[in-house]
């Protein structure tokens, strides 16, 4: 049977490492929100239209997209009906800038997620993915 002495111990250890662990994670936790996420959009047609087919088309997303407080970079791709957005995590989510677009009347978007690799290796420290 555990002595209290040794439970107290443990205890205190795992305090310890609790401490180190919200010290160093607290900073680079900041530091990944910090840094400019890119996120791909699929951008389809509504009603009669049938996806994006020309410059304005073009024109009109890329400037619901900029009006955004965050959105630093808007490429959109018309072969491919798809647009690259780059944006501060701290203003904007992924759901406001669905929203940007689809406030045109002319288009919905979905947020394409990237390969399976990738969003395990998003959550890792610099250096190990």
């Amino acid at each position: 049977m555990p002595s209290r002495r040794g439970s107290l111990i443990g205890v205190g250890v795992l305090a310890g490492a609790f401490a180190v662990l919200l010290a160093l994670g607290v900073p680079w936790a900041r530091a990944q929100a910090a840094k400019p996420k890119t996120v791909t959009l699929k951008i389809e047609g509504q009603g009669a239209m049938k996806g994006m087919v020309c410059d304005g088309c073009k024109r009109a997303v890329e400037s619901a997209l900029t009006k955004l407080e965050g959105v630093s970079k808007v490429e959109v791709r018309l072969k491919e009906g798809t647009c690259a957005v780059q944006y501060d995590r701290r203003k904007v989510r992924e759901a406001d800038l669905q929203r940007a677009v689809e406030s045109t009347k002319m288009f919905k978007a979905q947020v394409l997620e990237g390969p399976k690799w990738w969003r395990l290796a998003r959550y890792l420290p610099p250096g190990k993915g």
